[in-house]
């Protein structure tokens, strides 16, 4: 009788082979975006000042008048206003009288060594008419009357349907040029508005008044999308850090990164982002962790280390019961299924 070698098939590992390796960095991958997202999120929360305005306006590509569709004035045009800047002396003075509690005596006139000391209600009145004043100045008005005209030529441009409607360097300097000459006006128009801040800590008492801090800034041209911004990145990252939810954190933060992406595009013939770090062609920091979260939402990656584990076994519980058990007999183990 031959002699018979058994056939013994070798079989290589799969595509669906984790080694204990995989999921340690898998894992670690999945805490440390979602720790990116929280604390980028809790930071904007902390900062009273941030808004995204000023990204909106910037941003560049084919989608850019959607992001700045966004913002309420991006051009600043409606601030210019003598009704707008009244409106908001008599708004910003009310919030200041309502944060820090401010008296009739330190609101009405005074007279000190036989002299009228005007109170804050006379000052926030000459300021109004200083306001005022500013929009019947020939060379104000001139100012103004040259940045419409440049507004509109530079709509044209982006409205001739190239992009970028020439080359690059000249297209940069009007955005240059349009954000230079928007902000010289503002402050002109702003600063009888920027002179009641001043004037009311000049006369806060420091121990009643000023311990109270400083009242949050006037709502700014994109808040609810600043809101909306900031409490999605920290909700998305603590889920990732949490494994809680992971899949619907993972495709919330693809859609934060997406947008972020397409604001300011890292493609060829277009301005770079005024904030980036390096140089980038096409893929950029968003890109890349944008493909990390869909790859993790492909995977079970909360299960393995997350409060997923928990949420699917109370699932498989509710859906699966164990059967009623006859009195003397013994429960029927139960097979755990392998995550």
């Amino acid at each position: 009788m031959p002699e018979t070698t058994p056939n013994l098939a070798v079989r290589g590992p799969g595509f669906r082979t984790f080694t204990a390796w995989t999921v340690l960095f898998m894992v670690g991958l999945r805490i440390a975006i979602g720790w990116h997202f929280f604390y980028e999120g809790l930071w904007k929360l902390m900062e009273p000042d941030w808004t995204a305005t000023g990204y909106l306006v910037a941003s560049a590509g084919p989608l850019r008048p959607i992001f700045t569709g966004m913002v309420k004035d991006p051009d600043g045009l409606e601030r210019m206003t003598r009704e707008s800047i009244l409106r908001r002396i008599d708004e910003r003075y009310a919030k200041l009288v309502r944060h820090y509690g401010i008296t009739d005596e330190q609101r009405r006139d005074r007279t000190e060594g036989g002299k009228t000391v005007p109170g804050l209600d006379a000052f926030v009145e000459a300021r109004k008419a200083e306001a005022a004043k500013i929009f019947e100045d020939p060379d104000f008005l001139r100012q103004k009357a040259d940045y419409e005209k440049f507004l509109g030529e530079v709509r044209a441009m982006e409205a001739s349907g190239n992009w970028p409607p020439y080359d690059l360097e000249r297209w940069q300097a009007a955005q240059r040029k349009k954000a230079q000459a928007r902000a010289d006006l503002l402050a002109r128009v702003e600063a009888p508005l920027r002179a009641i801040d001043a004037q009311v800590n000049a006369v806060l008492d420091p121990k009643t008044q000023l311990s109270r801090g400083k009242p949050r800034p006037d709502a700014s041209q994109t808040e609810w999308i600043d809101w909306a911004n900031m409490i999605a990145l920290t909700a998305v990252g603590a889920c990732l850090m949490l494994g809680l939810f992971t899949r619907l954190a993972c495709l919330g933060a693809a859609g934060l990164l997406a947008m972020y992406y397409l604001a300011m595009p890292p493609w060829p013939g277009l301005p770079q982002a005024p904030d980036a770090e390096g140089h980038y062609l096409i893929v950029n920091k968003n890109l890349i962790e944008l493909v990390a979260v869909l790859m993790i939402a492909t995977t079970r990656i909360g299960c393995w280390a997350g409060l997923d584990a928990f949420l699917s076994a109370l699932c498989r519980r509710r859906k699966c019961p164990r059967p009623p058990v006859a009195p003397g007999e013994e429960a029927p183990a139960q097979v755990g299924r392998s995550q």
